[in-house]
């Protein structure tokens, strides 16, 4: 029984130092500086916010009335609704990290909201 313990623990701290690096990964994710009026609904409510950068793995946003940090949130992200989580707020800033890696064909999708009525500022690395 001891044995089948210590397995466990060692098999679930596995998974978890996986789930830190695939975090970690998107977070270092090259970003694409932006300002992209949308909308978020948190809170059972709508909100007018703007995407200020994103990468495949998040978003920094910024909102009148920003919600709590871990709060569970769906952004409207050129022709879907992307669900997230709040991981940090600043002020009226926070940043968002996607349920999911954006794919290829949402990032386009952003790129179409911005020929719409915004335009792409110009790239940015993690780093900066």
């Amino acid at each position: 029984m001891r044995l089948l313990r210590l397995v466990a623990v060692g098999y679930g701290a596995g998974r978890m130092t996986d789930r830190q690096n695939e975090a970690s990964h998107l977070r270092a994710a090259p970003r694409l500086k932006l300002f992209l009026p949308t909308e978020m609904r948190a809170r059972g409510r709508t909100h007018r916010v703007h995407l200020l950068n994103v990468s495949i793995g998040g978003a920094l946003v910024h909102c009148d009335d920003p919600p709590a940090n871990g709060a569970l949130v769906r952004v409207k992200c050129g022709s879907g609704t992307l669900p997230a989580r709040v991981a940090w707020v600043s002020g009226k800033r926070f940043g968002i990290a996607f349920a999911a890696p954006l794919s290829d064909a949402q990032l386009s999708s952003l790129f179409i909201g911005q020929a719409r009525g915004s335009h792409v500022v110009g790239s940015q690395s993690a780093a900066a």
